[in-house]
């Protein structure tokens, strides 16, 4: 069973944009996963489900760029 389930899912690289790291997991193209590190503020930590990969890169951007906008604090 987890070896049929390994080949479904797809988990990228640590990725670093702007204050946060990232990492990104996609099983069957269909779910997404995104977990968000800020690296100056130990509560601005999140996980967060996403049906699709648009919505996820939409709040990724929206979380950048309100970080952005307050100062990245």
């Amino acid at each position: 069973m987890m070896k049929h389930l390994t080949k479904d899912l797809v988990s990228y690289p640590f990725l670093r944009r702007g204050n946060y790291q990232l990492k990104v997991s996609v099983l069957k193209n269909m779910s997404v996963v995104v977990v968000g590190n800020h690296l100056m503020d130990i509560d601005k930590f999140f996980v967060k489900h996403f049906g699709n990969l648009e919505q996820a890169a939409d709040f990724i951007e929206f979380t950048l760029l309100k970080d952005e906008y307050d100062g990245g604090h």
